[in-house]
């Protein structure tokens, strides 16, 4: 339970408290930042302050700032531009270049943000309720007043904020890792940057993540890369037990993990010896459940990548790490056996041996490999003759040695089309 968890109407202000005097000019003074040269401060932009007093105001929420025993006062007053009304703001009686619709895509709960970030920045801070103001010299004191727009916030804090969470699963020198829930919730340096209604396994709250200046992640993309990869290198045994076997519904299941680079130790350990099966031919291999590990498709094949000969999965050869090899069952047999009939009444007799397999690449229907024949699943769904020309040209891979997309292999097959045309009508060129 956080301070806030009985936030009723009776509660005036919340107060945020920090050490030393602020100047008139952190309110005033677009692109002014003290901090960003700072790695250890959360300010960057030199604008959060401004954008905090306009939401604010403009949400009619009440505000109260006190730089010692000085209250600094902010007001709006209309204005007119080219036929069109703006609210300007004034600090201390005068005004200023800004206007309260600045930050008109910030929610309530940013402005609030902003206040605590810059008490955490400069240090020694507290947040607390208040019946009353009560300045203090030497201090820089904030009263932000009940209004029904932030008591989610305030009753919620730890959704918003890390600084107060004690349900830490791992720390490193710039990440943390927090138990997660029913929703994706990502912090910056303490501070909620990105939320998603997606359950996970995790929270996570990471120094190095890319911020635009309404505060929440520059981009999506790059966050996930650099979170997957930064969870290779530094999970330890227990959260890397808790992805392994997680529920295919969870956030972290569902990432990219071929982009990651390098995995330490621990991910093989946890392993322990044990065969991978990739999770979308699971149900192929039911007799092994039980002495395997099923994990995504991505993640399999990241740790192959990486551990190479140390990591097996099964139905996979070492040599092909893009093609998984499944049983043939009863129908897939029948329809071989009929294709292959089929050749060899007009006189191409396939006498490789075939197998089915699925491949990482969908578009792949069919590979030739070390004197074998490996059929893609999908061919059987898109019919017999999709199948007989994926047996056709592999068999032509074999048979020549020519690779695909060569010019020797399409000049084989052409040839092969030609002489058949010249039989067909007794026409030889």
């Amino acid at each position: 339970m956080t301070i806030f968890d009985t936030l009723q109407e009776k509660i005036l202000y919340v107060e945020i408290t920090n050490d030393g005097e602020i100047s008139p000019y952190a309110f005033s003074l677009l692109g002014a930042s003290t901090k960003r040269d700072d790695e250890t401060k959360i300010g960057y932009f030199g604008s959060g302050l401004k954008y905090a007093i306009a939401v604010l105001l403009r949400n009619g929420i009440p505000l109260r700032v006190f730089s010692g025993l000085n209250e600094i006062v902010f007001t709006s007053q209309e204005v007119e531009m080219r036929g069109k009304t703006f609210r300007q703001i004034y600090i201390d009686g005068k005004p200023t270049g800004m206007t309260l619709e600045m930050g008109v895509d910030w929610e309530p709960w940013f402005a609030v943000r902003e206040v605590f970030c810059n008490a955490v920045d400069e240090g020694r801070y507290t947040m607390e309720h208040a019946m009353s103001v009560t300045p203090e010299a030497g201090k820089t004191k904030v009263y932000i007043g009940a209004h029904e727009s932030l008591n989610e916030v305030f009753a919620n804090w730890n959704k918003y904020f890390s600084s107060k969470r004690t349900d830490i699963v791992l720390e490193q020198s710039n990440g943390k890792v927090l138990n997660g829930g029913n929703e994706l919730i990502v912090y910056r340096k303490g501070i909620r940057v990105h939320r998603v209604n997606y359950p996970c396994l995790f929270h996570y709250d990471m120094q190095w993540i890319g911020i635009n200046e309404s505060r929440v992640i520059a981009e999506d993309f790059s966050f996930r890369g650099g979170l997957i990869r930064w969870i290779s290198n530094f999970a330890d045994e227990q959260m890397i037990r808790q992805i392994y076997n997680a529920d295919k519904k969870m956030w972290e299941w569902n990432l990219d993990w071929d982009w990651s680079q390098s995995f330490n130790d621990k991910w093989l350990e946890v392993i322990g010896g044990r065969p991978l099966i990739l999770e979308d031919v699971a149900g192929r291999f039911t007799e092994y459940l039980n002495t395997s590990l099923v994990l995504p498709n991505s993640l399999c094949r990241a740790l192959k990548k990486h551990f190479a000969e140390r990591v097996h999965i099964l139905g996979q050869s070492d040599q092909q790490a893009a093609r998984v090899v499944i049983p043939m069952d009863v129908r897939q047999k029948a329809v071989v056996d009929e294709c292959l009939s089929f050749l060899k009444t007009v006189g191409v007799d396939v006498n490789y041996p075939i197998q089915v397999a699925t491949f990482a690449f969908q578009d792949t229907l069919g590979e030739a490999d070390q004197g074998t024949i490996f059929v893609s699943e999908r061919c059987f769904e898109l019919g017999k003759r999709t199948v007989v020309m994926a047996i056709i040209e592999e068999y032509t891979h074999l048979k020549t040695g020519h690779q695909d997309k060569s010019r020797a292999f399409q000049t084989y097959l052409l040839d092969q089309y030609l002489q058949q045309l010249e039989k067909s009508c007794g026409l030889y060129l």
